[in-house]
């Protein structure tokens, strides 16, 4: 896949997360409807790019499998420590302070 300037541009940015439309053309310093139009040819080129709804709002998302998963990773991996040092306190199982009583 060849990217062309501008789309490489907005390839990085997008790569950042969670980037509206509106900044997405104020970082490429062009008007929305080239913005919109940047994001439309990088889709025809093979980019996974999503319009993601949140909180009211709309931005763009690139999909690409290997860097969801290292996401992920890098997300559970700020839980390791924590995992590896807590103690349950005594005389509670882990199963009772995770699931509650019935």
């Amino acid at each position: 896949m060849k990217l062309d300037q501008r789309e490489t541009t907005a390839y990085v940015v997008l790569c950042r997360g969670g980037v509206s439309a509106q900044r997405l053309a104020e970082a490429l310093r062009v008007s929305l409807p080239t913005a919109s139009r940047t994001v439309a040819s990088l889709r025809r080129k093979g980019v996974q790019i999503a319009s993601v709804r949140e909180n009211g709002s709309w931005h763009y998302e690139v999909r690409n499998r290997a860097k969801l998963a290292r996401a992920r990773l890098r997300k559970l991996k700020r839980y390791v420590g924590f995992i590896k040092t807590w103690h349950s306190p005594k005389g509670k199982e882990e199963d009772l302070l995770i699931y509650g009583a019935d």
